[in-house]
């Protein structure tokens, strides 16, 4: 949602935030999408930035990973 790296740094998820929170903030875009997106940006940044959640959020993506890679291998195999 970002737009950033992986291993971004605390400075690089802040500027990306800004951006974003400008571009999708409901006071300066009239789109009827913007509120959702900038929920959804305050949202990510939100978690980024707090390490428990961080490292919760990392957890799971770590298990759709795996799991992604299962099902590829799965799928593989039935040929």
């Amino acid at each position: 949602i970002l737009n950033i790296s992986e291993n971004a740094t605390v400075e690089e998820i802040k500027i990306a935030y800004r951006k974003l929170a400008i571009l999708y903030h409901p006071d300066k875009n009239k789109n009827i999408d913007a509120n959702k997106k900038f929920v959804e940006i305050k949202n990510s940044y939100d978690i980024l930035l707090n390490p428990v959640k961080r490292k919760k959020f990392d957890k799971e993506l770590e298990i759709q990973r795996l799991q992604s890679t299962e099902r590829k291998s799965l799928s593989a195999d039935n040929w």
